[in-house]
């Protein structure tokens, strides 16, 4: 499932991957809480947001369950999309969000290796390498309302790609 994303030098960018994150990182998250867990339609799911310089996609993987409809697990897939839509998220799921993507950007960075991608990365991307030590500060900057209004424009459901494979 695919949605169109932001370029990473949007704005709205940091306020995109927090909502990746609440919704797709670990059991905890929305999506796998609703259709892993709460629903059993899925047996897993992934997400993914692109950060490149042009518009990319906001990616969702999905392993449906034996016997489970594909309509079925895709009305209550957009319907905890839409809850983002209609709803302020709390303090505490917007903070644990940020915290998140915090923890795996410095681990990300503990390594030359991974140093050296970031650094490579914003620098061919926006001839600016030392953006890298700005995105702590992007995901700070974030408030709920912005999540909220983004979730509306972005996760649209006229705006949605379904692929599915066998």
């Amino acid at each position: 499932v695919g949605f169109l994303g932001v370029a990473q030098s949007d704005v709205d960018f940091p306020a995109l991957e927090i909502l990746t994150e609440l919704l797709v990182n670990g059991e905890s998250s929305r999506l796998y809480r609703r259709l892993v867990i709460e629903e059993a339609l899925a047996l897993d799911i992934s997400g993914y947001l692109a950060p490149f310089s042009e518009r990319g996609l906001v990616e969702f993987s999905i392993v449906m369950r034996s016997g489970v409809e594909a309509e079925d697990l895709l009305r209550v897939f957009q319907q905890e999309l839409d809850l983002l839509a209609n709803e302020e998220l709390s303090c505490e799921e917007l903070e644990k969000a940020k915290n998140s993507l915090e923890l795996s950007w410095l681990i990300s960075l503990k390594t030359s290796e991974g140093l050296a991608e970031a650094l490579g990365h914003y620098e061919s991307n926006f001839e600016d390498f030392s953006l890298v030590f700005q995105v702590k500060d992007a995901w700070e900057k974030v408030e709920a309302k912005q999540c909220r209004q983004l979730a509306g424009n972005i996760f649209n459901l006229s705006r949605r790609v379904v692929v599915m494979t066998g």
